[in-house]
């Protein structure tokens, strides 16, 4: 019993402003009444009015502002619910933006200097200049990674080594064709785009050279 009034007293006082709102406030107004006006009341309604310092007023109830977000805990809960959501918003749009940037490199990609080069190689293929058709060899496709690394279209360059040249020609890329890659990348500063494709080679077993040496120092 002790101890369950300890812990009322610490219920019934302290109060703060946080816990505590009044709805409404009284609000008292005198009565002006003229000599004529006083006539023409009621004696007895004046009489039986609430009075303030011995005058009539009139008494009324006027209702507060609503009371503030942080004293409802439910809406503080969709306050907190709302940052979240805004939070998820803008990391969801930052995601979206990044996806932009990727897809605006890959767009590069498709700069008219690019497609000359591909265009031009593609036109070896099928002997558009008065030769033989011929079949693109590596040294081909590694000129062509190094257009597309002197243009600034990265990804399209990364795609060349990993997907296009083993899965649809048939061609395991060579140290000159990682090197034109990790210069690139030296050249903006991507350290850690160059650090997996050096994990790469060296799961390939692509041997490092000097040149691939300068591109990581």
């Amino acid at each position: 019993k002790l101890t369950g009034k300890m812990l009322d007293c610490y219920a019934t006082t302290g109060r703060t402003g946080k816990g505590l709102f009044y709805f409404y406030k009284i609000v008292q107004k005198p009565v002006v009444l003229d000599d004529e006006e006083e006539e023409d009341h009621d004696a007895d309604m004046v009489a039986t009015m609430p009075r303030h310092k011995d005058k009539p007023v009139h008494v009324r109830m006027k209702r507060n502002a609503p009371p503030k977000v942080y004293k409802i805990p439910s809406n503080v809960r969709n306050l907190q619910a709302l940052q979240q959501q805004q939070s998820h918003q803008q990391q969801q749009q930052q995601e979206e933006e990044e996806e932009e940037q990727q897809q605006q490199q890959i767009d590069d990609a498709s700069s008219l200097h690019i497609q000359a080069a591909f265009s031009f190689a593609e036109s070896l293929t099928h002997g558009a200049c008065g030769h033989a058709p011929m079949e693109l060899t590596l040294g081909h496709w590694n000129a062509l990674i190094r257009v597309c690394c002197h243009r600034g279209a990265f990804e399209k360059a990364a795609e060349l080594i990993d997907e296009i040249l083993p899965q649809k020609h048939g061609l395991e890329p060579n140290t000159t064709s990682y090197n034109i890659l990790l210069a690139g990348l030296a050249r903006v500063g991507d350290t850690a785009l160059m650090k997996e494709y050096l994990i790469k080679m060296t799961y390939k077993a692509v041997p490092l050279d000097r040149t691939t040496i300068a591109c990581l120092i």
